[in-house]
């Protein structure tokens, strides 16, 4: 991955969580003051992740599958503790209305395990030669 890709999938996982709680937890108002106070930074990630999935394969169809995951993972983490998760995006609101400069920083704090990012990997050419490729942690072990 380069830089601002990582950046833009750890705003697509916080655009996501947000996204489940605006709809699950009664915080819509919050998730738009969000969007609109981080649109530019949120258009950029998805221009970002468009350019990602256009690059490594997969095209549109790759991101929007993606981005599906993201947002079930979000889903169960709600459906496994509703009261939890709906206090934890409030206090996410919460803070990145108060620190907006540690965006990335907050978005970070809130990944979660059941879906990985991208890394950036070395695959070898049939000549031997090795090479710079990103994939899904799931492809770089199965190339393992």
């Amino acid at each position: 991955l380069r830089s601002q890709e990582t950046e833009a999938f750890i705003l697509r996982h916080l655009q996501s969580q947000l996204m489940v709680a605006a709809l699950s937890c009664n915080q819509s108002a919050a998730y738009n003051t969000f969007v609109q106070h981080f649109e530019p930074q949120l258009t950029e990630g998805g221009r970002a992740l468009t350019a990602y999935f256009a690059r490594v394969g997969g095209g549109m169809p790759a991101l929007n599958k993606y981005v599906t995951e993201i947002a079930n993972a979000a889903g169960l983490s709600r459906a496994a503790d509703p009261q939890g998760f709906c206090a934890k995006t409030w206090e996410l609101f919460w803070n990145l209305e108060q620190m907006p400069d540690r965006l990335l920083s907050l978005a970070a704090a809130t990944l979660t395990d059941a879906i990985r990012l991208p890394q950036s990997c070395a695959a070898k050419t049939s000549a031997g030669v090795a090479i710079k490729t990103a994939a899904p942690q799931e492809a770089v072990a199965a190339v393992k």
